[in-house]
Parts: C-alpha cells; structure tokens; sequence
C-alpha cells in the first residue's frame, strides 16, 4: 500500500482544499496590517468616509512626518533597538554555550535541570513582573536600559536554552570528537565547529528574540518611567492614551513603522526560523 500523502499524490481536490485555507489563514493574518497600512495612508476626511474604503485617494504622508513630530519617536526607536540588539546578542551567546555544555558534557542531575528550563517556559511572564520590579530597585537599574535587558534575558533564556540544547543533542559528534583528538578544547569545538554548523538554530533563537525584544510592552512599562527611557510600544501606548483625543492617522503611521522592522526580520529570515524550530524536534 502506498504511504505517500493524497497532496503528494496529486489529489485536486485535497490540493484544492489546502489552498483555499492556506489563502483565508493568511487573508486573516495580514488585512489588519493592510488596513493600519491604509489608514496610514489617508487623509482625516478619507478615514472617516462612510463607507469605508480600503484604498486612499493618494498617498498621504502628511501622518507619518506629523507623528514623529508629536512625539520623540526616533528616540523610542533608538531604546528599542539598543534593547533588542543587546538582548538577541547575549542570548544567543549564553544560551549556545549552555545548550552545548547540556547536550554535550553528561552530568549529574541533567534531566532535573532540562526539565526545570521547560518549567519556566510555562509560566506567564506577567506573574514575573513584581519580583522583576523588586530586584532591579534593589540593584539600582529601574528606568534603564540594562534593567529591561536583564530582565529579558530572564524570560527568553530558558527557551532558548533548550532550542540550542537539542539542536547540538542532534548533530553528528564525528567531527567534533576529531577536533577533540587533535588537542582542541570544548571551548574550541563548540565556537568553531559547533556554532557554524548550528547556524538555523542561531538565526531562529536571534530572530526570536529579537521580534519579541522589539515588541514586549508590559515589562518595559512596570520598569520604565521617562520619555527618555521608554521604548516603541510604551511610547506608543501613551500616544495613545493622550488627552487630546486620537488622531487615527497619525497612531497607524506611527505603528505601521513600529512594525515594519519586525516584518522584515522574519519574511528575510523565515525559512531558518523554521528549520532552527524543527532542528532536534525528533532525537531531542
């Protein structure tokens, strides 16, 4: 009996199907995008024209050089990028190291230690906000950049630990054991042999946390209380909350830059993504 799927097959009718969602998954994912992107492109008239329209009349980008003037934007920029890079940079780098060791290096208690790292990816980073607010005032680090990174890589590290864990769990020990005989240390093996041939893992982990860096709000507004310090969706969310009322244009020019990086970050680099995600997915 054949085991190969209908799709493979060639069934028009189950390749139809799958289309056919495939396209409502993904008509549903980007109209919201579409449509901040529409708005953001109209005039006030247009965005509140009954009906509405999808498509402005020109291209109005009278919204976005007002937003940036309404607030200091480019700053938030600035503290999210500075946040993001820095926090993406060191977890990858100590969460490599650590998967290494974990799936290289056997020791006493490593089943107990994996299985408390799956642990506190189960719980809700929202329950970590008071001890998070608590240790930074006590370090002196409330309202600063290294604050926020801290404690980002509180919540990201777990999660990559065992991602980097099981993709070297994975890869063929061959070369590294040669490596090992010809007098090279762990150190040596895991930067020169391990981290070029685990390069999926270290562009899904990076892109990971890079996006959710960029985009965390909760932590960033408990630890946060200056313009000078906040980062884009705080700043954001007040531009929102201000009392002067909403101005529709100007909120979705401003979240259609906020967004832009991310979206680009992963439609460049979705196909590593997948494949760190899947790396290990079997022997891990």
């Amino acid at each position: 009996m054949s085991t190969i799927a209908p799709y493979e097959k060639g069934h028009w009718g189950t390749r139809l199907l799958i289309n056919v969602v495939t396209v409502v998954v993904g008509l549903v994912w980007i109209l919201p995008f579409l449509w901040m992107l529409s708005t953001a492109l109209k005039t006030k008239p247009e965005i509140f024209h009954f009906p509405p329209q999808w498509l402005p009349n020109s291209l109005y980008l009278g919204n976005f050089t007002a937003a940036f003037e309404a607030a200091p934007f480019g700053l938030y920029y600035l503290n999210s990028f500075i946040i993001a890079a820095v926090t993406t940079v060191l977890t990858v780098l100590a969460a490599s190291m650590a998967g290494y060791a974990m799936a290289r290096l056997p020791y006493r208690g490593s089943n107990v230690v994996i299985a408390g790292l799956l642990a506190t990816t189960m719980i809700p980073f929202q329950v970590l906000l008071i001890p998070f607010f608590i240790t930074m005032t006590a370090l002196h680090l409330v309202n600063t950049l290294p604050g926020l990174i801290l404690a980002y890589l509180a919540i990201f590290l777990p999660f990559a630990i065992f991602m980097f864990r099981a993709y070297f769990a994975d890869m063929p020990r061959e070369v590294e054991e040669s490596a090992r005989m010809d007098g090279s240390s762990w150190f040596g093996v895991y930067w020169r042999i391990a981290m070029p041939m685990a390069r999926p893992a270290v562009a899904a982990v990076a892109i990971y946390t890079f996006i959710e860096s960029w985009n965390e709000y909760f932590i960033a507004l408990t630890m946060t209380s200056s313009d000078e310090r906040r980062t884009l969706p705080v700043g954001l969310a007040a531009f929102l909350n201000q009392s002067a009322g909403i101005d529709w244009g100007q909120l979705m020019a401003s979240s259609v830059a906020a967004s832009v990086p991310a979206v680009i970050v992963f439609l460049i680099m979705q196909r590593q993504i997948i494949a760190g995600l899947t790396g290990g997915a079997v022997k891990g």
